[in-house]
């Protein structure tokens, strides 16, 4: 796409820490940076290198770009550069970019208040699927998108595949596909995201990772069943945080027939790891298209069971 554009084309592209390292000459006009996490230890010296790649997109800012950044987050704000800072987040203080104040997402332009949408209305569910909205509202602003257009796309956008996909509802059960859930801390989302606990599946491969915070998301684990290298310490996790329903499973399709069998109407069964795929998938891609296929078969036999 970007080979066949032309100067008048606004091309929006993710950018992954490990492109950003080889970068030489990147210049967004608009770069976002929704969040410093830990990740990606396994890759990194520690923490503070990652950090520092993600940064080099704003390296090439000048004054006449824009940087979208979480408002308050000063661990974001130090790598932003000399780009124009819009910011985004849950703060009525906000003077320019996307706030949430009242319970809308909002376009602040110098102070002043245009709302978008209530956030309900947002197709994809969880507080973090508002708070990227508000940063893509904020993203719009330069190229003076009206509040009319953003809440359109706000309204009609489905989420993307792997990321709170919802696959299938069975016997009154919801199936969520989130397998781009990598880290503990977007477990941690992923959980809360749906405000009542979860059947979670979760565990894979450790990237170097501290899993403790996983025993936070405890309150929001109806029951859990975990696979791959990491299960038993995600495992100890949960237990030590309260979760009382526990299990093992060997491969996607016993973890979702797991699920299934103590799943009733009404429940939400979750794939959202919180770990690497490559101990038992080729990417984190491969996972959710298996938990697809396991899903979509217990929907066939579902199917066949009916009068």
């Amino acid at each position: 796409a970007a080979v066949r554009a032309n100067e008048n084309d606004v091309i929006v592209g993710e950018i992954s820490s490990f492109q950003l390292e080889r970068v030489d000459g990147f210049r967004p006009h608009v770069a976002v940076l929704t969040n410093l996490g830990y990740d990606h230890l396994n890759r990194y010296g520690d923490v503070e290198d990652y950090w520092i790649a993600k940064g080099r997109m704003f390296e090439r800012q000048d004054e006449s770009d824009y940087a979208v950044l979480p408002f308050g987050d000063e661990r974001c704000a130090s790598h932003a550069g000399s780009a124009y800072r819009l910011w985004f987040g849950e703060a009525d203080s906000i003077r320019d970019g996307g706030a949430l104040i009242d319970g809308w997402a909002t376009l602040v332009r110098d102070g002043n208040r245009e709302r978008i949408l209530p956030i309900d209305e947002i197709r994809i569910p969880g507080l973090h699927n508002a708070l990227n909205v508000l940063a893509a509202a904020a993203a719009c602003m330069p190229f003076d998108m009206g509040v009319d257009a953003i809440a359109k796309a706000a309204r009609e956008f489905p989420g993307l595949a792997h990321r709170l996909e919802h696959v299938a509802t069975i016997d009154g059960v919801s199936y969520v596909n989130n397998s781009m859930c990598t880290n503990p801390e977007a477990l941690a989302a992923s959980v809360r995201a749906f405000g009542r606990p979860v059947i979670l599946i979760a565990g894979g491969k450790n990237k170097g990772l501290d899993l403790s915070p996983v025993r936070d998301t405890a309150p929001h684990v109806q029951a859990a069943i975990l696979i791959g290298a990491s299960a038993s310490e995600v495992g100890s996790y949960l237990e030590s945080g309260g979760v009382a329903s526990i299990s093992y499973a060997v491969t996607m399709d016993a973890a979702v027939q797991s699920a299934a069998s103590i799943a009733r109407a009404g429940d939400i069964v979750l794939l959202a790891p919180g770990c690497a795929s490559f101990d038992m998938f080729k990417d984190f891609e491969d996972r959710g298209r298996e938990f697809i296929r396991a899903v979509r078969a217990l929907n066939a036999a579902a199917e066949d069971r009916a009068p």
